[in-house]
């Protein structure tokens, strides 16, 4: 599963989303998917430079304790978007 998506909006429900809908519910974004909301989300565009360079240095230090570990133990990180806090 690359996002978990949690809301009570009804806009949730509608096919297609769009980036301006996730200003409206908590996203979790799981490994590289969290480049998507960084890149694409307005909400995020203030905090664009910052929140790459953290994502880089975090997954390059998952990838690295990940390289010989099973699937079922694996370390995994992501990017949580809570509407008005910070991501």
């Amino acid at each position: 599963m690359k996002l978990i998506l949690i809301g009570q909006n009804p806009k949730v429900c509608r096919a297609g989303f769009q980036w301006s809908d996730m200003a409206q519910m908590i996203c979790f974004y799981q490994g590289s998917s969290a480049l998507d909301p960084i890149k694409n989300n307005p909400a995020l565009e203030l905090k664009k430079d910052i929140l790459l360079r953290q994502y880089h240095e975090i997954s390059s230090v998952f990838e690295g304790k990940n390289e010989w570990l099973d699937d079922s133990k694996k370390h995994y990180y992501g990017l949580c978007v809570i509407p008005n806090k910070s991501p």
